[in-house]
């Protein structure tokens, strides 16, 4: 880093406006650098905004209110870690204190979303900033640390098998008007009721006693009964 000094920090409402920054030169470049940093540097969760588990009411383009964002940034069980160098934001990671399931008694940190500006990548911003939730997570009692990834982000997925994160959960996402949509489809319909195979044997047996039957009175040239 050209002598130049790496900063972590915890980031406050006052710096909506970097996070901002960050968040836009991240998507910006996105398309051609995810997933390419070998220090995890890449986006690893997802880059919506600053709010635990990403943000309600997105406008069209994908950018974020500062008000959202500074908002965020206030919440007690949501801590920003913001990288800087040379006074600039490179890199940032949301880590929100919680149980580890909702059904759990166990607590954990959750990194909800990391990522670095595509021109720093590959220089260690990724390592200090979880160096950084991590000395939190321990600050906190915390023993566990559980990290998002996209399924697609394959060099952050083996930074994170090499720090030793193992797979937890698959979280699956969908809008709500679509799973409504879906829930309202055809009901699938009831299978046919099963025969005992011995009534369906038996069946079988008369229906072919019938038929001979039948045969030898046409032959006979009878019309009553046996």
């Amino acid at each position: 880093m050209g002598g130049s000094r790496l900063v972590v920090r915890t980031a406050g409402p006052q710096d909506a406006g970097a996070v901002l920054a960050l968040v836009a030169d991240v998507r910006a470049g996105a398309a051609g650098a995810a997933g390419s940093a070998r220090d995890g540097s890449a986006p690893v969760a997802g880059d919506a905004g600053p709010g635990a588990g990403g943000s309600s009411g997105d406008p069209a383009d994908g950018r974020l209110p500062e008000a959202v964002v500074a908002s965020a940034l206030s919440r007690h069980d949501v801590l920003v870690l913001l990288a800087e160098l040379r006074e600039r934001a490179v890199g940032v990671l949301v880590l929100r204190r919680g149980e580890v399931l909702p059904l759990s008694e166990r607590s954990a940190a959750h990194v909800e979303q990391l990522a670095v500006a595509p021109d720093q990548r590959r220089r260690g911003v990724g390592r200090a900033l979880l160096a950084a939730a991590a000395r939190s997570a321990h600050d906190d009692g915390l023993a566990r640390i559980v990290v998002s990834a996209p399924p697609s982000g394959r060099e952050a997925q083996r930074f994170l098998a090499r720090l030793g994160f193992s797979p937890l959960v698959v979280q699956r996402s969908a809008s709500v008007a679509a799973l409504r949509e879906a829930l309202r489809g055809p009901r699938p319909t009831a299978p046919p009721p099963v025969l005992d195979e011995r009534l369906d044997a038996a069946a079988s047996r008369r229906a072919a006693v019938e038929r001979v039957l039948s045969r030898r009175r046409r032959e006979r040239g009878l019309t009553g009964t046996l």
